[in-house]
């Protein structure tokens, strides 16, 4: 293997770092460290160059393309000790580590993995850390917005659209809007408001989804 520092390490691993950026911004890492930062950033980089590698040898195998008459592409540069890093093969990996990340989020953001593991009986569990995340989550929000909330402990009740959510009930957070708040025991209406912001103790409340506004709900 031949010696590299630290800045010739960086530009190997671009790709992958790239990759882990654009995914950090597409889906949620809780209290993700440092050291899982860097595995990602490496296996990212590692997929994007086995890509790069498989793209070149189709294209050699099926002859689409004269690999002679333009740069060629040459995977084991990677680890060659005479040739070092081929900054051309790290570009054109870096182009294939954004569709990649891209593909991957889409694929984490529809729960295919676990989807696939529950049909197949593999597996029961669900991609969430909870129910709280997992109903919240769900394809069913994307046409059952509405939702009465009942705060127990302060005898109220809120309707509205469910607009934003925590990932997990340990953090219970949720954003309403259009929400109109009632006294939960006597069902008098309290007030109006475009937005409302909840923190809540989830063993004080109760939730129940609506595909339209719930009567009285929608309305200022």
């Amino acid at each position: 293997m031949p010696n590299f520092d630290v800045t010739q390490l960086a530009l190997l691993f671009f790709p992958g770092i790239i990759a882990r950026i654009l995914l950090g911004r597409l889906l949620f890492y809780k209290n993700d460290s440092a050291f899982y930062f860097i595995l990602h950033s490496f296996v990212l980089g590692i997929i994007s160059y086995i890509v790069l590698y498989m793209i070149r040898f189709l294209l050699n195998k099926i002859g689409a393309i004269c690999i002679n008459n333009i740069y060629e592409i040459t995977f084991i540069s990677i680890i060659d000790r005479k040739n070092g890093i081929d900054i051309f093969e790290v570009f054109y990996a870096t182009a294939i580590s954004i569709p990649l990340a891209i593909i991957i989020s889409y694929i984490e953001t529809k729960k295919y993995l676990n989807n696939i593991a529950r049909y197949a009986k593999i597996s029961a569990r669900f991609s969430e850390p909870d129910v709280w995340g997992y109903v919240l989550n769900s394809e069913t929000l994307n046409y059952i917005e509405w939702v009465t909330l009942r705060d127990k402990k302060n005898n109220l009740i809120y309707q509205g659209k469910v607009r934003a959510f925590s990932d997990s009930f340990k953090e219970a957070e949720i954003l309403l809007e259009d929400v109109l708040v009632f006294n939960n025991d006597t069902g008098e209406k309290l007030y109006h408001v475009d937005a409302l912001y909840l923190t809540l103790e989830t063993s004080n409340i109760e939730m129940q989804f609506y595909k339209s506004a719930p009567q009285g709900g929608g309305n200022k």
